[in-house]
């Protein structure tokens, strides 16, 4: 998320390539100046914080532990705004919007999702429920896309998991990804997608989840912690492979060489490679691409009312 708000920023220029993993900035959840304002202001209310300059210097006093132990005391509804905001300097505008208008960087840009990241636990009722509000008028769409039209359980996939687990990995990280990428590719700039589908040794019921990519990047292998494992042969290979691409994108821009599998451009068919659970590369078009083109069309219905 951040790389792709760098991407949309003041510093868009600053940098030649761009590496993002599990997330993008693009949906409209990314608050105005105002709202961020409003939400600092009410939170100071309730640390009672004197009004006006006297209140600035009253929450300065605390030190950073202090501030978190005030707030984490406090009965809110949810929790304070800590986070980028639109302020029409650093971020000039809702960064999916920038991107739908091909205005970001225009640099080589390689991105990719894990293939459960985040999941979550909903009976098909209550999943109905929670795709319903965000959905809006293409709720049904939506609904058909997991298999929840009319009185429909959605189906689990050995993959990707529960339906839950699916819709989970598919709002917040595969269907943003995969939209800031068809964007940035259509505006002819390189653009390589790829879906980590490798589960960290012994973690194989939960699959590749959020983070679980990073070793193999970085070729380290914790022995402890919630990436660690009894990593092998295989995955010793695997991390010697992600590690060329990885370097071979950083140097070039773009992630092939003659020792490597060949990765092609996302281009029109959105074409990615998938890293396996074998340990090796598969190519594959269009990830999630009936669930996907429902959440474009939900994007570009909210950004236009927020113009």
């Amino acid at each position: 998320m951040d790389l792709g708000m760098l991407m949309t920023s003041v510093a868009k220029d600053l940098f030649q390539k761009a590496i993002a993993q599990s997330g993008s900035p693009v949906g409209p959840s990314i608050a105005t100046l105002a709202d961020a304002e409003h939400a600092g202001e009410d939170l100071a209310v309730r640390l009672k914080a004197p009004s006006g300059d006297a209140g600035i210097k009253y929450l300065r006093q605390f030190s950073a532990e202090g501030l978190l132990t005030a707030i984490g005391k406090l009965d809110l509804p949810q929790g304070p705004h800590l986070g980028p905001d639109i302020d029409g300097w650093v971020l000039p505008r809702l960064p999916g919007a920038v991107f739908a208008g091909a205005e970001e960087s225009a640099i080589p840009l390689l991105f990719g999702t894990t293939a459960r990241e985040f999941g979550m636990t909903a009976t098909a009722d209550e999943l109905r429920k929670i795709i319903g509000k965000p959905a809006g008028t293409f709720a049904p769409q939506a609904m058909a896309a997991y298999g929840l039209a009319g009185e429909g359980q959605g189906t689990a996939d050995s993959l990707y998991g529960s339906v839950a687990d699916q819709w989970a990995a598919d709002v917040a990280f595969r269907c943003p990804a995969t939209t800031q990428g068809g964007w940035h590719s259509g505006a002819h700039h390189p653009t390589y997608e790829y879906e980590f589908d490798h589960a960290i040794p012994g973690q194989e019921a939960q699959g590749a989840v959020h983070s679980s990519d990073l070793p193999y990047v970085f070729g380290y292998f914790p022995k402890e912690g919630n990436i660690a494992g009894k990593f092998g042969e295989t995955d010793f290979k695997l991390a010697d492979l992600m590690e060329t691409y990885w370097t071979n994108f950083a140097k070039t821009g773009n992630p092939n060489s003659s020792n490597v599998p060949d990765w092609p451009q996302f281009g029109e068919a959105q074409t990615f490679i998938q890293f396996t659970q074998d340990g090796t590369v598969k190519k594959a078009a269009g990830l999630r691409s009936v669930q996907c083109a429902v959440y474009r069309e939900v994007v570009l219905d909210q950004m236009k009312q927020l113009k």
